[in-house]
Parts: structure tokens; sequence; C-alpha cells
């Protein structure tokens, strides 16, 4: 519920905490009890500004989110793939994909899901990596 709330409301607090749970009736007698695969109703934020862009004001219309999608990381840079090799490590793997080692915590972030028990790495993993930065000739 928690993520929920933070993610799809702008805020984990009482406020929109409720809200998902008074659009969601099978939620009110235990509302940390998300289940996996069903659609939960994501009431829409009074005073948000719309998403797109309409030419008329429309009444306020509830989103539906499905608990059962994995949550990728938001990011506003495309990503591609990356399969560990033998001996890799998340430094190298930035220095040789991104020309920066230092940008491991990029890849870390980006694979939190993936790399939960620290950067333990396997041969054959995928790990989501940032868009190669562009270089131009000036």
């Amino acid at each position: 519920m928690n993520k929920l709330a933070g993610r799809f409301l702008g805020g984990n607090n009482k406020a929109n905490r409720d809200a998902i749970i008074s659009a969601n009736p099978s939620l009110r007698q235990n509302p940390n009890n998300i289940i996996v695969g069903r659609t939960y109703a994501i009431p829409a934020i009074k005073g948000a500004a719309p998403v797109a862009a309409a030419p008329a004001p429309a009444p306020a219309v509830a989103t539906h989110v499905a608990a059962a999608k994995p949550a990728a990381p938001a990011t506003s840079q495309q990503q591609y793939w990356y399969t560990v090799k033998e001996n890799d490590n998340l430094w190298r793997i930035a220095a040789d994909q991104l020309g920066d080692g230092n940008a491991w915590t990029t890849i870390k972030e980006l694979n939190r899901d993936l790399l939960k028990s620290g950067d333990a790495l396997h041969p054959k993993m995928r790990l989501r990596l940032p868009a190669k930065p562009v270089v131009s000739a000036n």
C-alpha cells in the first residue's frame, strides 16, 4: 500500500493511502493485503496537472493499476541490457560500457531489484544500463 501511494499519488501519507483504500473496497478489511495479479483503482489527484493536454476539462477518473507488473526504474533516458561475464564487477562494467568506472552507482540503482544482496554478480545475469553518452566531435 505504501509503495502504491508513493508511486502513483506522489507521496506515502495517510490521506493518499486512505484514498486508495476508499477506491478499492477489497482493501478495507486489510489494506496491506495487496494481491499480485489483481487490478486496483488509483484515484485521480485533485489539482494535479494532467498527464496529457485535454481539449476540455474532464471529470476525475480513477486510474487502474495491476499489482502484478514489476516496477521498472523511472528514468527519462533510454536503457539497454548487458549480460554479465565471468569476473565482471560493477566498476569494470561501468568503465567498459559507459566510459567511467564511477558510473557503477548508476548501474546499481537501475538494478536494485536484482542486486538486493549487495553487489554480487553472476555470469549470464542481465543488467540494465543507462544509454551510452553521446560523444560530439566539435
